[in-house]
């Protein structure tokens, strides 16, 4: 099991010894251009844990965590506390500061990677750490190196069609041709292994589904999942209500619906499943939803 270390005297490029302030100012500023940069999400996402690791400011370290309000730190807080001896007074103010902002820089990269739910965590260890001085110890890492591996491997789940699977490919193999390598030879290789699975398991669903969907019931199925960006709630109450207007379902009763989505890990065990109902026709069926249906039913 890899480990990784901290020291909170340590720093990496951020901070100079002599003007915490002024480097905390400057911490702030990187974040916000980060924040307005187009990069994706995970981009941005290691890159403000980056800047957090060399926060030494309270202020700008709750500020930051206010980012990612999907992930719940009051246990974790709690956690850190019982291990920095408060009553032997061993830290400044700025040290105490800095361990909860490197322990929660890396709890959000885990959290990161360990969601959503149903994808393959072989590569993740659960989060634990240690505080021995000046020192603080994970037992595992949480890297961009490993967060590459981890989409790679959990590709299926990430990415939703051919195009993003072709252009993630070419993305790696432009990196390999541009540093003369063969770096990503591997992961180009398991990639278009994945991509020709992709194909072949929505033949595979479609042909074990037409007890649910009638005629081109299951494509359509499959195009709103792939262009919807809504909670799964929002989008699967649209794509079964609409189905159903249409008449391109055999059954339509929630419990059934439900199932088959289960059964293809399309869902898990949402929330939303003990309301026992999908959204109703008056309330899902929007003009908004219903233009961005009608494009992709023509295409």
């Amino acid at each position: 099991m890899a480990t990784q270390k901290f020291n909170i005297t340590s720093f990496k490029y951020l901070i100079k010894k002599n003007d915490k302030e002024n480097d905390n100012k400057t911490i702030f500023y990187a974040i916000k251009k980060v924040l307005n940069s187009e990069e994706e999400y995970y981009s941005k996402l290691f890159a403000i844990t980056e800047f957090m690791l060399e926060i030494t400011n309270i202020d700008l370290l709750e500020s930051t965590l206010t980012l990612f309000k999907e992930i719940e730190f009051k246990l974790l807080y709690s956690e850190i506390g019982n291990k920095i001896n408060f009553k032997q007074k061993l830290y400044s103010e700025q040290e105490v500061n800095r361990i909860y902002a490197i322990v929660y820089a890396n709890f959000i990269r885990y959290s990161c990677l360990v969601n959503p739910a149903n994808i393959d965590n072989e590569l993740i260890n659960d989060f634990k750490f240690s505080v021995n001085f000046k020192e603080i110890i994970f037992t595992d890492n949480y890297t961009f190196s490993k967060l590459s591996k981890h989409i790679i491997l959990n590709a299926g789940k990430y990415l939703k069609s051919e195009l993003e699977f072709k252009r993630l490919i070419k993305q790696l193999s432009r990196q390999d041709l541009i540093n003369d390598s063969n770096t990503y030879k591997n992961y180009i290789e398991f990639l278009q292994i994945e991509k020709n699975n992709l194909e072949s398991k929505d033949d595979l669903i479609g042909d074990e589904s037409q007890d649910v969907f009638k005629e081109d019931g299951f494509k359509l199925f499959l195009k709103w999942d792939k262009v919807s960006k809504e909670d799964k709630y929002h989008k699967y109450s649209f794509i079964f209500k609409r189905l159903q207007q249409d008449d391109k379902l055999r059954k339509s009763d929630f419990k059934t619906i439900v199932s088959w989505l289960q059964e293809h890990k399309f869902i898990g065990e949402e929330k939303w499943i003990a309301t026992g109902h999908f959204i109703t026709p008056v309330n899902i069926l929007t003009k908004g939803r219903n233009i961005l249906f009608d494009s992709i039913e023509l295409k």
